[in-house]
């Protein structure tokens, strides 16, 4: 039966078990398909999407992420025939820089007009192919570089007025000038992703503010500038992942104009000045990261600087931070909506005994959250201190996943009470969890018939 609209993904066919003749018989049947992902199949050559653009001429949507046998006839297959392609995604597909100066010259710009959602990888983005891209697509809405080794400088001259999604990711290559011109012309642009562009080491958070007025997500992961300003009360999702190079001067003045934030990461940034972020609002947040790595800065002062003024978190993540049962106290008493936390490797900075944070004190603390649902304890080597089985005053009810992977010290005796502790629970990840013999995992899967239980 055919219908108008047809979402068909192929993530478990091997090229073993499928024959050219039952591709082909597939798309034959399938000649008003509109979504197609065959993302990583080593199955698709040339020969298949020269069939399927042949046979499933409606295609709006194609993703061929990562199919290391396409070449530059597949692609030129696809300028050719489908033309109603609004959305394209070849990621990791080998093509040259003279490789598109071909396509574009040999069937034109015709194929980028109706383009909305570009998503490209590889060496071949160059800046004149970028350029081409932007000028050409008069009406997209995504754009996605990922590994543009060769992108430097842009410079395209059209407005892109639709444009709400722009992404570099690992554009190593891409200075700061190229990135604010580009940003210029995107005045409706709403999520702006940066990842590894190791060249853009000045501040854009004014220059954001400037041309992007209707902006509501900057994320930027290893940011290399010592200084971000981004003034804007529009924004609601703001993560600065790893910049160790951010100054608390800046932060906190940022945190202070963005008076809206919903979702807020700050792991890897070094708190080092905390009396600079009392002035900040925090109310509307729901969603808060700290700390990030071995070393962090994160402390028990920095933790509950945080929470008095973000008191409606529903989703905290504590990732290596050096904090002690202090933290796990005030958490306690001031988060009461909370529904996720994560203290993962939470005690690898801390040396007094007194301070070490058990699992028992963890479960202990979370009994008096009513909502909290998922709890992650994973990559805590001091957590299990004895071989003795876990225990708390109170269930937690609402509880239903559970993350203890890569625990050394956890050990299938400590699980016992797994049942009468989380009576709810559905999901409990045993990952890399050395101690815990394969014949262990099948007696806790026994003892939890309901749970399913995550091992690797």
């Amino acid at each position: 039966q055919q219908t108008s609209r047809v979402q068909y993904a192929l993530h478990q066919i091997s090229s073993r078990y499928i024959s050219m003749a039952t591709i082909s018989q597939l798309f034959l049947l399938c000649s008003h398909l509109r979504d197609l992902d065959l993302s990583g199949q080593s199955f698709v050559t040339n020969e298949i999407v020269r069939n399927i653009v042949t046979t499933s001429s409606r295609l709006a949507d194609l993703r061929l992420d990562f199919c290391v046998h396409l070449t530059y006839e597949a692609v030129h297959s696809i300028m050719g025939e489908l033309k109603y392609l609004r959305v394209v995604s070849i990621k990791g597909v080998n093509l040259s820089g003279d490789d598109w100066s071909t396509l574009t010259f040999e069937r034109g710009t015709s194929f980028f007009v109706n383009l909305t959602k570009v998503f490209l990888c590889g060496s071949m983005m160059e800046d004149y192919i970028f350029d081409e891209i932007f000028n050409t697509c008069e009406r997209l809405e995504t754009l996605a570089i990922t590994s543009g080794s060769q992108l430097h400088r842009p410079a395209p001259r059209r407005h892109q007025r639709h444009l709400q999604q722009l992404s570099f990711d690992n554009c190593r290559k891409l200075t700061t000038e190229g990135l604010l011109h580009v940003l210029q012309l995107c005045p409706s642009l709403r999520d702006l992703h940066i990842v590894q562009c190791m060249n853009v080491r000045e501040d854009v958070g004014e220059a954001v503010a400037t041309h992007c007025p209707l902006l509501q997500s900057f994320r930027a992961y290893h940011y290399y500038s010592n200084s971000f300003l981004l003034d804007s009360s529009n924004v609601r999702h703001l993560e600065l992942h790893n910049g160790e190079y951010l100054q608390d001067a800046c932060v906190s003045r940022t945190l202070r104009k963005c008076k809206y934030l919903t979702v807020l990461d700050l792991r890897g940034v070094r708190i080092s000045r905390p009396l600079l972020y009392t002035n900040m609002d925090l109310d509307k947040l729901v969603y808060l990261r700290l700390g990030g790595s071995a070393g962090s800065a994160v402390t028990d002062n920095v933790v509950e600087l945080f929470v008095k003024r973000a008191r409606n978190v529903r989703n905290l993540q504590l990732s290596f931070a050096n904090i002690t049962r202090k933290s796990l106290d005030f958490l306690r008493c001031n988060l009461l909506f909370l529904e996720s936390l994560a203290l993962n490797g939470c005690q690898e900075c801390v040396r007094r005994p007194e301070d070490i944070i058990t699992a028992d004190a963890v479960l202990e603390s979370c009994s008096y959250m009513p909502y909290l649902n998922t709890l992650d304890l994973s990559y805590n080597e001091t957590f299990f201190p004895d071989a003795v089985p876990l225990g708390t005053s109170r269930p937690l009810e609402e509880l239903h996943t559970l993350v203890l992977a890569d625990c050394p010290a956890l050990e299938a005796v400590c699980l016992q009470n797994i049942p009468s502790i989380v009576p709810n629970l559905k999901v409990l990840n045993l990952s890399y969890c050395k101690a815990i013999s394969s014949t262990a995992l099948n007696s806790i899967a026994m003892s939890n018939p309901g749970v399913r239980i995550i091992s690797w």
